[in-house]
């Protein structure tokens, strides 16, 4: 990428920081730079302009949308690993545990976890809130 076009994006990153009202800066500026990192393709060249406007990337961690995504990709890894943990155990599991483990709350998916060398299918089952295999 040019210069004038990093120029261009920290300059739009710096209006976001003088310009924006202060309780909507943090996620604004969150915002501003997936948009750098999407359009540049580059998450080096975002973060860095990030550090150079506001000296840390540190601000995002407290953003509400870096924080429902953040959770979000907690969670499908955790539906991963509960899927190959199950998996290993059960071998093939039926369509109806695969979609209540599309959707089930990290609790849930804790407790299949820690408990899949233990359970049964039908245990699993309850877990997940299914009713008896049929």
């Amino acid at each position: 990428m040019g210069g004038a076009n990093e120029q261009l994006a920290e300059q739009a990153m710096r209006r976001v920081k003088q310009e924006a009202p202060e309780d909507e800066t943090e996620t604004l500026a969150f915002v501003m730079a997936v948009f750098i990192a999407q359009v540049y393709k580059s998450d080096d060249l975002a973060r860095a302009i990030v550090r150079r406007v506001f000296m840390s990337t540190d601000l995002f961690k407290e953003s509400p949308l870096y924080q429902s995504l953040a959770k979000e990709e907690r969670l499908g890894g955790m539906r991963e690993l509960a899927q190959m943990a199950l998996e290993g155990r059960f071998q093939t599991l039926d369509a109806d545990i695969l979609q209540a483990l599309g959707t089930a709350d990290e609790a849930t998916l804790k407790a299949i976890v820690a408990h899949v060398s233990s359970d049964t299918l039908e245990q699993v089952r309850s877990r997940l809130v299914l009713g008896p295999q049929g």
